[in-house]
């Protein structure tokens, strides 16, 4: 259960998400909440369809509701909600405001499971590793980056927490991840799931392909933004010979992280190296081990914020344009929220971009 404010003269429905249901009380400007935390869908109300419920079965239009910002209590002494979207700085309001409404996030990662902050966010599942049914996450990997990006509810709320997640799973049980599946899973989310960003927090096993460079192409030419792990620190320098694929292939975007020894300005960081954010712990969902949330840092996690940011950006051009963006606009958008690298001093904030 979570704490919401009423921001906008606002009716409770009884029973269902809909205008015509029994409105049962009429609540002014100011007045708290406790509700669920999940996101429902129901009537369509100034392009917003989200409706949050309490433990009456009322159900309250989100659009007359205000999360508070930052970590704070949960209901009568339970667990603190984790907001990503109000906490991540520098993000415009009118982007946050989004949530990431009618856009698909593709996950290619370890697979996901079942998670109560997840509850409606995955539209889509498929396999690639060998068996198209298998999706289950057994290293946590994957549903701790869903969490990031789409969680909704329970103890977490994610970056776009309206956004529609697609799992691909292509990392197999030994841990490799081949260039040939990660192909074929882009075919999948470009072709089948309708992705409009593709979250890769990985680096590949083998070789680029030149059937996963197509697909990349593919992604591009149809203003699909492909948000890939660039690997920390040293790996991101031109000092390392080895920079993780597909984050450095044209038409990706490649994201790092740092902690600050990264911070002497004594290495040069490599050209295709599109973003940073600190190498620090990051709590997100995770399959029931019994606890069902970890702390992980690294490049995948920072990947997964990237992704949430630009899905909040394609869901701001789907209502004020009715396109997708461009890479060059999407990278426009994030280096306005971007701080320079060279002024960064905090690194124990995981909740930051830098810029290189």
């Amino acid at each position: 259960m979570m704490k919401v404010i009423v921001e906008k003269y606002l009716n409770a429905r009884a029973g269902a998400p809909s205008v015509n249901a029994t409105c049962p009380r009429y609540l002014a400007p100011g007045t708290e909440l406790i509700v669920d935390g999940i996101l429902y869908k129901g009537d369509r109300i100034d392009g917003n369809d989200d409706w949050m419920k309490d433990s009456s079965g009322n159900y309250y239009w989100t659009g007359g509701l205000r999360i508070p910002q930052g970590l704070g209590p949960g209901a009568e002494g339970e667990a603190e909600i984790t907001d990503y979207n109000s906490r991540f700085g520098g993000i415009p309001e009118a982007l946050r405001t989004t949530r990431g409404r009618k856009i698909r996030v593709a996950i290619l990662d370890s697979g996901i499971v079942s998670h109560p902050a997840l509850k409606g966010a995955v539209q889509r599942m498929s396999g690639f590793c060998g068996i198209p049914d298998d999706v289950t996450d057994t290293t946590g990997h994957g549903t701790h980056c869903a969490g990031i990006i789409g969680a909704r509810g329970d103890q977490l709320f994610g970056v776009a927490p309206a956004c529609e997640l697609v799992v691909a799973k292509v990392v197999a049980g030994n841990g490799m991840i081949l260039s040939s599946a990660v192909a074929d899973a882009l075919s999948w989310a470009l072709n089948e799931a309708g992705a409009d960003v593709i979250n890769c927090s990985f680096g590949l096993d083998d070789p680029a392909s030149p059937a996963l460079m197509e697909k990349i192409d593919l992604a591009r030419n149809n203003n699909v933004t492909i948000v890939a792990a660039a690997g920390e620190n040293l790996i991101l320098t031109e000092r390392y010979e080895h920079f993780l694929f597909p984050a450095m292939l044209e038409g990706c975007l490649a994201v790092g992280a740092v902690n600050n020894q990264a911070s002497s300005g004594t290495k040069a960081f490599r050209t295709q190296l599109g973003y940073l954010m600190p190498n620090a712990d990051v709590l997100s969902s995770i399959p029931p081990r019994p606890e069902i949330y970890l702390n992980m840092h690294g490049s995948s996690m920072a990947t997964a914020f990237v992704s949430g940011i630009t899905a909040l950006i394609y869901s701001d051009f789907r209502q004020n344009h009715n396109r997708r963006p461009t890479l060059t606009e999407v990278k426009s958008h994030l280096d306005r929220i971007a701080i320079p690298f060279q002024s960064a001093v905090d690194f124990s904030n995981p909740l930051q971009l830098f810029k290189p």
